[in-house]
């Protein structure tokens, strides 16, 4: 009789050509346009606050290094003590006004680098390695031309500023290229006619490359954090919009139980001996399947005619299971509010408004990382938001022990939903005894 039960909920739910066409076909077209149409906006530079990145430091600053061939040479000490990793890289670069209005900074180790990463407090690590200092000074005093090694690891969930950090390391390699062969050039010219004794006419010259912040062939290795996948419009939008349609799941799913209220089927039910928690564990369970044929639906077309790759699929079932269960019971507690009141008010609310808001909040319609950081932080709220993070975890490759922190607040939100269904069933039972 449960499962009697569970395939009548299924079939009015199929001879429904409203529920349908929101609920199947709306996500389907809805991600195939925001795909295309905004395609290039996942190209591009937002406007976007002031982010922050670390640096780490691997290398000691000393007051002098040695030079090969040069030991005979007086350089005055103020050049060498300017020529340093110190110096130039930070109080010479990153800490000019134009740049820290961009983005900020912080020293780091490289496991707390690391770990900011995950925890999505920093846009980007970039590492100095232990010879950076050393190699900074022989390229500015010496002759020689020593190649410097600058990592940017890559926050990928902050796609818009890791790539504008990027971008930036990437400026302080090409303004430093020309210096440093127009000082080499300098130095081979004195060197061809003798004038290497009026060394102290370079160190002039020095001081005003170190202040150009030029240098020769700094490498900059573009790495993403654990080999995250960057997110493009398809994949985006198909998850946007599959968590964004779960809301409408389970807010159409809601009315189920007034009907039968209404037809007569539930007291009918009842008087047949079927229990009130069977009833709404039936109900459970019906919208409970509503979402994973949703999500089967939108994951299939998307995957074969979007092309979009959503990752581990032990992992992206495990997300999908989860998010059942949340939508379900969300979907009960409206069921019970709605068989209460004895009327639609609150789907036609929820459908028409409420799931609009709470869609914008969780980024179905705009990404958060290209809103102000209080909207990033409201993502959280609706459960809708916690879902979508958790597809593009799982399309970016993160572990689930990554995503425990969204799995706790679906589990909190389920929590929070079948609490307050227990309560109304209880205050309904209440008011029905009185009477």
């Amino acid at each position: 009789m449960f499962i009697k039960m569970i395939i009548k909920d299924l079939k009015l739910v199929f001879q429904d050509k409203e529920y349908l066409l929101i609920v199947i076909l709306m996500p389907i077209v809805l991600s195939s346009i925001l795909s295309f149409a905004l395609q290039s906006a996942f190209q591009s530079t937002y406007q976007i606050d002031q982010f922050k990145i670390g640096v780490v430091k691997e290398y000691t600053v000393e007051e002098n290094y040695e030079i090969p061939f040069m030991g005979n040479i007086d350089i005055d000490r103020d050049v060498l003590e300017s020529a340093n990793g110190d110096n130039i890289f930070f109080d010479n670069f990153l800490d000019q006004e134009e740049i820290q209005e961009i983005m900020s900074y912080e020293i780091l180790t490289y496991d707390q680098g690391i770990q900011k990463i995950k925890d999505n407090k920093i846009s980007a690590l970039v590492v100095l390695d232990e010879n950076f200092s050393k190699d900074i000074f022989l390229n500015f005093v010496s002759p020689f031309r020593k190649a410097m090694n600058i990592r940017v690891i890559k926050n990928e969930s902050k796609s818009i500023t890791s790539n504008i950090t990027y971008d930036i390391i990437s400026g302080f390699n090409t303004r430093m290229n020309q210096m440093i062969i127009s000082k080499n050039v300098l130095i081979e010219l004195a060197a061809e006619n003798d004038l290497l004794s009026s060394i102290n006419d370079i160190e002039s010259r020095l001081t005003t490359f170190n202040d150009s912040l030029e240098n020769y062939e700094v490498i900059v290795d573009e790495k993403g954090i654990e080999n995250k996948k960057t997110i493009d419009s398809k994949s985006y939008y198909s998850a946007a919009m599959l968590a964004m349609f779960l809301l409408f799941v389970a807010g159409n799913s809601s009315t189920l139980l007034l009907d039968e209220k209404r037809s007569m089927t539930y007291d009918r039910m009842i008087v047949s001996g079927i229990s009130k928690s069977e009833i709404l564990m039936g109900k459970y369970i019906t919208i409970f399947l509503l979402v994973l044929l949703e999500s089967s639906v939108m994951i299939g077309y998307s995957t074969y005619i979007l092309k979009v790759q959503w990752g581990s699929l032990a992992k992206l079932l495990f997300v999908v299971l989860a998010a059942g269960i949340t939508v379900a019971s969300f979907g009960l507690m409206i069921s019970i509010i709605t068989f209460n009141n004895n009327n639609r008010k609150l789907t036609v609310l929820l459908n028409s408004v409420i799931f609009q808001i709470l869609a914008a909040l969780g980024g179905s319609f705009i990404p958060v990382e290209a809103l102000p950081w209080i909207m990033q932080k409201l993502r959280y709220v609706p459960f809708n938001g916690v879902i979508l993070k958790l597809l593009l975890n799982t399309m970016q490759g993160l572990s689930l022990h990554e995503s425990f922190f969204e799995f706790a607040l679906l589990g909190l939100n389920t929590l929070l939903f079948l609490s307050i269904s227990y309560l109304l069933i209880r205050k309904e039972g209440k008011h029905a005894k009185g009477h």
